[in-house]
């Protein structure tokens, strides 16, 4: 545009075609971007670059960084962007090649980033240096910043046909578009309740705000005013100023030594050098020998003045004309944007009351009720079906309103696999199959009932659970109302909704019929548990009596052998005594037959005593009656007495019998240990035909003692071992007169070991080569 010697323009000379008055503002608000440390010098002030001086550290960190990652905006012009060849320009990359060439840096661009892609790059450490960029309290989280190097002017762009607006307070409400990830963005979020819509680039903002689809846009002027010309977008203003800002080299937050570098870099570039790069990229020619300040405000005043006479002389009544029709206009603008805003709401509140029902009820019936009365206000089409998906992959009719009757008789007896026809196509895809005029109906459809049933419009949404599809929700009209493209996203919406309720209420009947089943399987059980419980208190009943029998047989046992042992016990003495006196010849001699004959009785009357004891001490052990007595007494002395007990038998077999007793003073049943002790001995003897029986006594951990009884006898079998310990066990026929006995010997042993003197017995055995037992008791026992 010129106008007495002055023009703005892009790099490429494109004349602006904005309106008059839009133009005057753009070029004011443009003229700031000039360097931040003053404005042009006149063209005969000398040039002078002020030198850089940078630190030994400065420079072997420079050395040390070769390759310096730069993120650019592709779409700041005429601040930085990338030409149609991919080449970096703009006012911010002439700083940069200035600054690598006295700096010695290598600032390179990282190709193929949006702005958002940088910025996020930025703060992941994917970006060393931005060349141009806004300062804010989020950034600075992430960034340090260079001294600032140039002002730009923050504006709001409308449509030409917007009201007037003062400032940006006036657009709180509007759709307002914002360059995401950019200063701007950041201003909107940090200083107002303005919340915008994003774009990832400049350009689409603007073509969506000159489309209609935004209000407002708050950017930049200088590459707003660009991107304008660039795109001839004529319906678009500078509506109002919003403040002038300042642009900024920043460097990633952990390379501060950078930033102090560039401000150095910065500092040498004088007034001069800095104007003529911002003319460079926004050209602003004045006739030579005026300044600019001056051709500007003579311009300024020529141009205000003949626009005002022009206006007020000429076409006055043209602007009122003019501006009763814009009045009408934006009336009319008003009245629909009333209509639709009324229309939008109560469409809402219709979807947020289905979206209520949904989310309310659990039974299905009642919830196809709801869905079909809410799609049908909110599509204002007089048909819907609701289907399911059953497991064999057919679709189930659920719900229909206005169906023919025709074609809800076929498809009650027909199922339609998913895949066929309108329904079954959307539940294959698990897209919306949008089908907008009768004869897109006819492609689709594979059956006769719906190719007959003159639909000419149908539109089927798949009930999707995660990727499940568990339905379709279909809306069709027979007439050539068309519904509005709008209504698909919400009916988008409302079959996600659906879907969700109909999985809740399938999961709620579920529920409820597991519960039934649970209930009946508890009762089921309940009764078997009461069936169990009578048969085993009869059990318990049969019990009772059994153990009160076994009780009084215990008693009699009891009785018998307390009469026997007193019955037996007495003549058996009186048989050991009298042949103990025959035979050794207290009333005269004898030949050697008798006394043979009277040994034989004494030594089997002696048995059977001892037979005799041992049944009455295991019937005592049992019942827990048998009598302890505790007294102090040395081992080695009561190992001594056992050995004389059994000595003569030894030396009958013609047996050796080794012994090694500690003298370890204990406390115990001495009887009852000597008897256990006498069993072992007994049977080492019993079971030794020639070798040695060897008897050691020896303390261990200092509280427990271990005695072991080893012979050099018969063994054991494996097999006979574990059997060994229970009652009337004999390894031998009992009618073998070579190991006599009755098998209670080890029996009443070990009952006495572990329940009488509180210790352990165990065996190891080889067969045909001996056999060692060992009893573990402790030191003191209180019986």
């Amino acid at each position: 545009m010129r106008r007495g010697g002055w023009e703005i323009s892009d790099r490429t000379g494109k004349k602006s075609t904005a309106l008059i008055l839009t133009s005057i503002l753009v070029l004011i608000l443009c003229c700031p971007v000039l360097p931040v440390a003053g404005q042009s010098v006149p063209g005969n002030s000398p040039v002078r670059a002020y030198p850089v001086t940078l630190s030994s550290k400065e420079k072997s960190w420079i050395k040390t960084h070769p390759n310096i990652r730069l993120g650019i905006d592709p779409e700041f012009a005429p601040f930085e962007f990338l030409d149609k060849n991919g080449r970096y320009q703009g006012i911010a990359a002439d700083y940069v090649k200035l600054l690598n060439k006295r700096l010695g840096l290598q600032l390179r661009v990282v190709p193929g980033l949006s702005w958002p892609e940088v910025m996020a790059a930025a703060q992941n450490g994917g970006i060393d240096v931005l060349a141009c960029v806004g300062k804010s309290a989020e950034r600075q989280r992430f960034l340090v910043y260079s001294r600032p190097y140039l002002n730009f002017n923050r504006v709001i762009i409308t449509r030409s046909g917007t009201p007037f607006i003062s400032s940006i307070d006036d657009i709180y409400s509007w759709r307002v578009a914002v360059q995401a990830k950019s200063s701007h963005a950041a201003y909107l979020r940090e200083h107002t309740s303005i919340i915008a819509i994003p774009y990832a680039s400049l350009k689409q903002a603007l073509i969506d705000l000159s489309s209609g689809q935004t209000q407002a846009l708050v950017g930049n002027v200088s590459s707003a005013a660009y991107w304008i010309n660039h795109l001839h977008l004529t319906n678009l203003k500078v509506a109002a100023p919003v403040n002038q800002d300042k642009l900024y080299f920043a460097v990633r937050r952990d390379w501060p030594i950078l930033a102090d570098i560039i401000d150095k870099g910065l500092a040498s570039i004088n007034h001069q050098q800095a104007a003529k790069i911002s003319r460079h990229w926004v050209r602003i020619n004045v006739q030579e020998g005026i300044p600019w300040q001056t051709a500007f405000a003579v311009m300024a005043v020529i141009l205000g003045s003949g626009l005002t006479g022009m206006f007020l002389n000429h076409t006055l009544h043209r602007q009122v004309t003019s501006k009763t029709l814009e009045l009408r206009r934006e009336l009319a603008e008003r009245e629909r944007s009333q209509a639709e805003a009324q229309r939008a709401n109560k469409e809402l509140q219709n979807l947020n009351s289905l979206l209520i029902s949904c989310a309310a009820s659990l039974d299905m019936q009642e919830l196809f009720n709801q869905v079909m009365d809410g799609v049908g206000r909110i599509s204002g089409l007089e048909g819907c079906t609701i289907c399911f998906v059953t497991p064999d992959q057919t679709l189930e009719l659920a719900a229909h309103r206005q169906t023919s009757p025709a074609a809800v008789l076929d498809l009650s007896h027909r199922r339609i696999k998913v895949g066929d026809c309108l329904c079954g196509n959307c539940a294959r895809n698990k897209k919306p199959l949008i089908l907008w005029n009768r004869q897109e109906v006819l492609e689709y459809s594979s059956l006769d009932i719906t190719r007959n049933d003159n639909i000419n419009f149908h539109a089927a949404f798949p009930l999707l659970v995660g990727k499940n599809c568990i339905g379709v929700l279909c809306i069709f009209t027979r007439s050539t109302t068309k519904p509005e493209k709008g209504l698909i996203q919400t009916m988008e919406a409302v079959a996600a909704q659906v879907a969700l309720a109909m999985h809740s209420s399938r999961l709620y009947e579920e529920t409820v019929k597991n519960a039934a089943l649970l209930e009946e399987k508890v009762m089921e059980r309940t009764r078997e548990l009461e069936e169990s419980q009578v048969n085993l208190q009869e059990t318990v009943e049969d019990l009772n009596a059994a153990n009160e029998k076994l009780r009084e047989l215990d008693q009699l046992k009891s009785l018998f052998i307390a009469s026997t042992s007193h019955e037996l016990r007495t003549p058996l003495n009186s048989i050991i005594g009298f042949s103990a006196i025959l035979r050794d010849e207290w009333l005269g001699p004898l030949n050697e037959e008798q006394k043979l004959n009277l040994t034989a009785i004494h030594r089997n009357g002696r048995h059977l005593l001892a037979l005799i004891n041992d049944i009455i001490d295991i019937s005592k052990i049992e019942a827990g009656k048998l009598d302890g007595y505790v007294e102090n007494f040395r081992l080695d002395e009561l190992v001594d007495e056992a050995l004389d007990t059994i000595c003569s038998s030894v030396q009958d077999k013609g047996l050796e019998l080794r012994h090694d007793i500690q003298p370890i003073a204990m406390r115990g049943d001495r009887r009852r240990l000597l008897q256990c002790l006498l069993n072992l001995l007994t049977n080492a003897v019993k079971f030794t035909s020639q070798g040695t029986i060897t008897i050691t006594g020896t303390l261990e951990d200092g509280a427990m003692v271990r005695l072991e009884v080893a012979d050099t006898g018969i063994g054991i079998r494996r097999e006979d071992v574990n059997s060994l310990f229970k009652p009337f066990v004999r390894l031998h026929a009992a009618g073998d007169g070579e190991y006599p006995g009755t098998g209670l010997g080890l029996y009443l042993t070990a009952k006495l070991v572990r329940e009488v003197l509180g210790g352990e017995i165990s065996l190891t055995s080889i067969y045909n080569q001996g056999t060692t037992f060992t009893i573990l008791l402790p030191m003191e026992v209180e019986v």
